[in-house]
């Protein structure tokens, strides 16, 4: 399991972006604080909950206490992966209507595509759709 989300605490221009992974055959949760650089992991035990909210506590609550230990690996930020499923729509009809041919392919991909290949357009071009929707989204 991958969750990515934004503290809101401000450390750079972006505040602060956590990446985790849940790895249950290690029983660990690798993490990045990709705005202060410090790469760890959490070992779990027997992890119940996977909910997304629940991995940020258990991330944070022994992040900000020091109980973690220090990791090479740094995860990456997907762009887009934040989005909601309406936020990603909305994107999408501007990519389709408002953009150029490029970004109207990219749409109609994604109105044609399953979940799992949504997620794959999304994790290749989230940039695009979160563009698209900070351009256009204020009208």
């Amino acid at each position: 399991m991958r969750h990515q989300w934004n503290t809101g605490r401000h450390y750079d221009k972006h505040g602060q972006r956590m990446v985790a992974e849940y790895h249950s055959d290690k029983n660990r949760i690798f993490f990045s604080d990709l705005s202060r650089n410090i790469n760890g992991y959490v070992p779990t035990g027997v992890l119940v909950n996977t909910d997304k909210r629940a991995l940020e506590v258990l991330v944070m609550t022994n992040y900000d206490y020091g109980n973690y230990n220090g990791n090479n690996n740094t995860l990456e930020w997907k762009e887009g992966m934040n989005m909601t499923h309406e936020q990603l729509h909305e994107a999408a009809d501007y990519l389709e209507t408002k953009e150029g041919g490029f970004a109207n392919a990219i749409a109609l991909a994604y109105y044609r595509a399953d979940s799992d290949n949504r997620r794959k357009l999304v994790e290749a071009f989230g940039n695009l759709f979160e563009r698209a929707y900070a351009k256009w989204h204020k009208e």
